[in-house]
């Protein structure tokens, strides 16, 4: 059903369930498209720290992925959605006209890697980043009556991380101030 503003309900989306440390686990094609989905929708969404070098690398690698190798009679002017290939902060950071002029050559520049390829190099750099993107987040609140979350709890393959979250003018940063590692975790509880 829908509610007053004509939003569904209930809403279900098919996730990465584990994440994996290292992109060479990932070994048929198909499950290596969901995982550069799933990654692709966490470096748009999830706000991680990523520096903007990082962020027109991903988006060369996306769009490798995506359109194949750069052609100059195929992709001239505004070829790609930037909203589809880079975080909301990036293009407002350096401006759209940026983006639109320095992300062709980057993309020119993975000429010859295959969909495949692309997928694994993607994975590879967003899973290596010093803040990795192959995780989910879950904002939560310090006090049951705290207006908004300030607390996010991510799971990743190597455990969990509790970061503090601090609102900025164009994106809003984390600190971590916990992590704990799968092999130390007994047993999980909340109050």
């Amino acid at each position: 059903g829908l509610d007053a503003g004509g939003v569904p309900l209930l809403q279900f989306k098919f996730r990465v369930q584990f994440y994996v440390e290292t992109h060479l686990l990932l070994r048929d094609d198909l499950s290596r498209l969901h995982y550069y989905l799933q990654l692709r929708e966490n470096v748009l969404q999830y706000n991680q720290p990523i520096n903007e070098e990082a962020a027109f690398l991903l988006a060369s690698y996306a769009l490798q992925a995506d359109l194949g190798d750069y052609c100059e009679d195929r992709h001239h002017g505004q070829y790609f959605d930037y909203n589809l290939y880079f975080p909301q902060w990036v293009v407002e950071r350096v401006g759209v006209s940026y983006v639109l002029d320095h992300t062709p050559p980057m993309h020119r520049d993975n000429l010859g890697l295959t969909q495949g390829e692309a997928h694994a190099q993607y994975i590879r750099e967003a899973s290596q980043q010093e803040a990795s993107h192959n995780l989910h987040l879950y904002r939560l609140r310090y006090k049951k009556h705290d207006p908004t979350p300030q607390v996010v709890t991510a799971i990743c393959a190597r455990g969990l991380d509790i970061y503090e979250e601090e609102s900025g003018p164009l994106q809003s940063t984390r600190k971590l101030i916990c992590a704990f590692n799968w092999s130390t975790i007994g047993k999980l509880s909340f109050e």
